[in-house]
C-alpha cells in the first residue's frame, strides 16, 4: 500500500474525550507550479493546496504530543484574513498553521476519489495516520504532480500492486470463499405445525393468539396444535390484532417484555388446556393471568378483588394459604396529627355528642366523679395530673385557681432546673420517645399555639380573624392558648347547649 507524506495545513477541534484539542487535520500538497490565485497576495513562496483530511491513527499520547508542538503556531481561520501560502476550497479548517511551523504526516488510504471540497478536486478515502515525520520539513511534502501520478498509475487505487498481481502476494493461492450459513429464524419464532390439522370445535373462533414457550419446542407445538384444532388463529409475533399471548415460562425475557408493555392480555398455557378439557371458552382465573388490558381487565376486576378472591364464587380451602400470603403484611401507618384533626373536623364539627372533643381537662380534688364521666362521654379527655397538654381545669372554688397556678409555677421551675442539669440526656430520651411513641395531643396543642399567635398578630394589625363561633369551634376542637378555669356548672351548661362555652373565670 502506498504511503503519502502530506503536510498539516489546518486543524479541527475534537469532540467528547478529545474536546479542546485539535484531533483532525487538513492535509496539503506542495504546489510546485507555484501559480498564485487571482487576487491572492502570495509573494511567490511555496504554496500548499488542500487534498483531504485525517483524524485517526494516532494514540492519545501521540496526539497530545503533536498538539503541544503545534499549539503556539495555530491561527484561527477568519474570512478577511486568509493565508498567502495555503489554498483550500469549500472545506475550511477551524485553525490554520504557517507551513514553516507545521509537520508532515505519513498517511495511508485505500483509494483516491473525486471531491469538490478540496483544492486538488480529489481526496483520500479511509485515510489513516501511520506516523508523524518530525525528521522532514515542509519542502519534503508530496507534490501535486506526484500525487496525480500515483493516482493515475493505480486508477485511483492506492493498493494497486495487489490488484494487478505485481506485489509481494503475487502467485499465492487465493482464499476460497467461505460458505454462508443459510439464514433462518429460531424455532421459537416460527410456526411448528407442518402438516394440516383436523378441526374439532370452534372454541377459539375469532381469537388471535400468540404462543411463547421459550426454548420448549414440544410444548409450543402441542399448544399451537390445540389452538388450530379449535378454530383459533396463530401469529408468531404479537401485534395490534392479537387478543392474548399464551406463555409457559414466566422468567423468559420475551415474556417479561410482553407483560411490561401492557399492550396485550398475557395468560398461562393452563388456560388453553382448561378450555380444551371443558370444550368451551372458560373465564380466566387470577392464577392464570399475568396481564390484562382494555375491556377484559374491567370485566376481570368486577369479578375478583386485588388479591384474587372472587366476589361471587366460594373459596377453596386449598386456595386460602396462598391468598393470605399474597396480601400485604406491612403494618398500616398511623395517621398524622394533622390528618386526625381533619377527620375530627369532618365528623364532629356539627355533632352535639362531641362537645368536649379535643379538650384536655384536669379536675382538682373534690370534683364529682359524675362530672368526669360526663367529660369523657362527650368526647373530652380527663388528665390525672397537671401537665403542658391541659387546656381546661375544673375547679370547685376560686381558691383552686390560685392553687393550680402555684402548682404550675413550681412544676415549671422544677422542670427548667432539671432540663439545665440533664440537657443532653433529656434530648436523647426525647428523640427515642418521639420515634417509639408520640402523643398527638401535644402536636395539636403546638399547632394551636402557633395559630393563636398568628391570630393575635392579626388582631394587632386590625385584621379580622373570624366570628365568635369560629373561635369557639377552634377552642373546642384544638384547645386554647391559655389555661381555662371552669366549674362543674360549665360542664352541664355546655351539654345543655350542645357547644363548649367560655369560662366565667377567664
Amino acid at each position: 500500500m502506498v504511503e503519502l507524506d502530506m503536510l498539516i495545513i489546518g486543524g479541527y477541534y475534537g469532540k467528547g474525550s478529545q474536546r479542546g484539542i485539535v484531533s483532525q487535520f487538513l492535509l496539503g500538497l506542495l504546489d510546485d507550479s507555484n501559480t498564485p490565485e487571482e487576487g491572492s497576495a502570495n509573494s511567490g513562496g511555496p504554496r500548499f493546496v488542500s487534498a483531504g483530511k485525517v483524524g485517526i491513527g494516532l494514540s492519545m499520547e501521540e496526539l497530545v504530543d503533536l498538539s503541544q508542538k503545534m499549539s503556539p503556531h495555530w491561527i484561527r481561520t477568519r474570512v478577511n484574513q486568509l493565508p498567502d501560502q495555503i489554498v483550500w476550497n469549500r472545506e475550511k479548517p477551524d485553525l490554520w498553521i504557517p507551513p514553516q511551523y507545521s509537520h508532515i504526516l505519513q498517511v495511508r488510504a485505500t483509494e483516491v476519489v473525486r471531491s469538490e471540497s478540496f483544492k486538488v478536486n480529489y481526496c483520500l478515502r479511509f485515510p489513516r495516520i501511520q506516523a508523524v515525520r518530525y525528521d522532514k520539513t515542509s519542502s519534503d511534502c508530496l507534490t501535486v504532480e506526484e500525487f496525480h501520478r500515483i493516482r493515475t498509475q493505480g486508477s485511483g487505487k492506492l493498493c494497486y500492486e495487489s490488484i494487478t498481481g505485481t506485489g509481494s502476494r503475487a502467485g499465492l493461492p487465493t482464499r476460497s470463499p467461505r460458505k454462508r450459513k443459510e439464514v433462518s429464524l429460531a424455532s421459537e419464532y416460527t410456526c411448528t405445525i407442518q402438516d394440516g390439522v383436523t378441526l374439532l370445535s370452534h372454541i377459539f373462533k375469532g381469537k388471535t393468539l400468540c404462543v411463547m414457550t421459550g426454548g420448549d419446542i414440544t410444548r409450543k407445538q402441542t399448544l399451537e396444535t390445540a389452538i388450530l384444532e379449535h378454530s383459533g388463529r396463530l401469529v408468531q409475533n404479537s401485534g395490534p390484532g392479537t387478543w392474548a399471548i399464551v406463555v409457559t415460562d414466566t422468567n423468559n425475557l420475551r415474556v417479561k417484555n410482553a407483560v411490561a408493555a401492557n399492550a396485550h392480555n398475557v395468560v398461562l398455557a393452563s388456560w388453553v388446556e382448561r378450555c380444551v378439557d371443558s370444550k368451551c371458552l372458560v373465564e380466566w382465573i387470577p392464577d392464570e393471568v399475568l396481564s390484562l388490558v382494555g375491556h377484559d381487565k374491567i370485566v376481570f376486576n368486577n369479578k375478583f378483588d386485588c388479591y384474587g378472591d372472587s366476589f361471587t364464587l366460594p373459596l377453596r380451602p386449598s386456595a386460602l394459604p396462598p391468598l393470605l400470603s399474597s396480601m400485604n403484611s406491612h403494618p398500616i401507618p398511623l395517621p398524622t396529627p394533622h390528618e386526625l384533626l381533619l377527620v375530627e373536623r369532618e365528623l364532629y364539627s356539627t355533632n352535639g355528642s362531641a362537645v368536649f372533643r379535643g379538650l384536655q381537662v384536669y379536675c382538682v380534688r373534690g370534683v364529682a366523679k359524675l362530672s368526669k364521666l360526663r367529660l369523657r362521654f362527650y368526647g373530652g379527655s380527663v388528665c390525672d395530673e397537671m401537665s403542658e397538654i391541659v387546656t381546661h381545669v375544673v375547679c370547685v372554688s376560686d381558691r383552686d385557681k390560685d392553687n393550680v397556678e402555684e402548682e404550675r409555677r413550681i412544676n415549671k421551675r422544677v422542670k427548667s432546673e432539671t432540663n439545665r442539669e440533664n440537657e443532653e440526656n433529656t434530648r436523647e430520651k426525647k428523640k427515642e420517645s418521639e420515634k417509639s411513641k408520640w402523643n398527638w395531643f401535644e402536636e395539636i396543642d403546638k399547632e394551636s399555639k402557633e395559630e393563636n399567635k398568628e391570630m393575635e398578630e392579626d388582631v394587632k394589625n386590625g385584621k379580622e380573624i373570624g366570628s365568635e363561633g369560629d373561635r369557639e369551634q377552634l377552642n373546642r376542637e384544638r384547645g386554647t392558648k391559655e389555661l381555662c378555669y371552669v366549674d362543674e356548672n360549665w360542664i352541664k351548661e355546655c351539654i345543655r347547649k350542645r357547644v363548649s362555652i367560655r369560662s366565667l373565670y377567664q
